[in-house]
């Protein structure tokens, strides 16, 4: 019977290891996943060159039917001014104290370079703050700011720089799409996850501004806005998300989205996520997401499952610390401990 009973103890020591071993391994999976992703460390970023003052990231995302242009860029950065200075917060002189930016899709062109010909590329239209909030890594050069008006800036990635120059080393040079010419402000790496790689697709990338791409595409009209991603001080629990997302969602009703990207890997929202995991993958609305947005929400599932994998490992040594507390409970009880005491103190008292 003894040795009966050590074997089931070994056996269930060795179930309970292997489950413990394979939580730690999905939740070491899932950290690895979310924090390889480039877009989600805006508010990371800044708060470290800043003061110990708490930031969030908060991005909005607009179906092309929507109408939002700059005008809506300049509602909202109002909207974020006035809530900042009800909430006290005040921007010394030469301090930024929060930083936006704002994207749109141009397409497919024809990108030029001097010495290896042409190459179909994807053009995103931004303004300079865009590479601050994500986490680009440069190999050349840097990004073009907002204010080189003489000059018409483009970054573009590795795999376009050796498309159409046969280097990386390109900072300074010419890049000419539809006959209009660009130089060369940087090169980035293209995404390293997974996630990002399935969703980056298979064409280079190159990034302009909204000046140039007004002269590119030769148009007196707005250019329309896609998404706008702000990192703005958040002194209160959803002060940021609730600030940006009341007057969006309001204005934008069924044709944008709003994310707090600074919390949505949360603990909280994971186990949220996962009870209602479905609607992470119905499309409710005409929002076309960014690249980078679609990388997250891919990783959101990701990390849903990965705790859904973390929860079934742990039902077994949950259930053996259980077992184990109620037995301890039973020996104490089986010793009658309370029983003795207070015959002890009987004991003491003189009557």
């Amino acid at each position: 019977m003894k040795l009966k009973s050590l074997k089931s103890r070994i056996i269930l020591s060795v179930v309970n290891l292997l489950c413990i071993t394979g939580a730690v391994t999905f939740s070491i999976i899932s950290c690895s996943q979310i924090n390889s992703l480039t877009s989600q460390r805006g508010a990371e970023k800044w708060r470290n060159n800043k003061s110990d003052m708490d930031y969030s990231q908060v991005s909005c995302f607009f179906s092309r039917d929507s109408g939002a242009d700059t005008n809506t860029v300049n509602a909202v950065r109002s909207k974020i001014k006035s809530a900042m200075t009800g909430a006290s917060l005040k921007e010394e002189d030469n301090k930024r104290l929060w930083i936006d930016t704002y994207t749109s899709s141009l397409g497919k062109m024809e990108v030029s370079g001097t010495k290896r010909g042409t190459a179909r590329t994807e053009i995103t239209a931004v303004t300079s703050d865009f590479f601050l909030i994500h986490d680009f890594k440069f190999t050349d050069g840097s990004y073009f700011r907002d204010d080189e008006l003489s000059e018409n800036g483009i970054v573009i990635d590795r795999s376009l720089a050796w498309q159409i120059f046969g280097s990386d080393e390109v900072k300074g040079m010419n890049a000419e799409i539809s006959g209009f010419d660009f130089y060369v402000a940087g090169v980035v790496e293209a995404p390293e996850c997974s996630a990002e790689k399935k969703t980056y697709g298979e064409l280079p990338r190159a990034y302009i501004s909204y000046g140039s791409a007004e002269s590119l595409l030769k148009t007196d009209e707005e250019i329309p806005v896609e998404s706008y991603e702000a990192v703005v001080p958040n002194p209160v629990e959803n002060f940021a998300y609730n600030t940006i997302s009341e007057f969006v969602e309001d204005e934008y009703e069924n044709t944008s989205v709003t994310v707090e990207n600074s919390s949505r890997f949360k603990l909280l929202n994971n186990f949220r996520r996962l009870k209602h995991l479905s609607n992470s993958v119905i499309i409710t609305n005409s929002v076309q997401y960014t690249w980078w947005e679609n990388s997250a929400r891919v990783t959101e599932v990701k990390a849903s499952l990965n705790l859904f994998a973390v929860i079934v490992f742990l039902i077994v040594p949950f259930l053996t610390l259980a077992m184990l507390f109620i037995k301890v409970i039973k020996y104490i009880y089986s010793r009658h401990p309370f029983k003795k005491l207070a015959g002890k103190i009987k004991e003491k008292i003189p009557y």
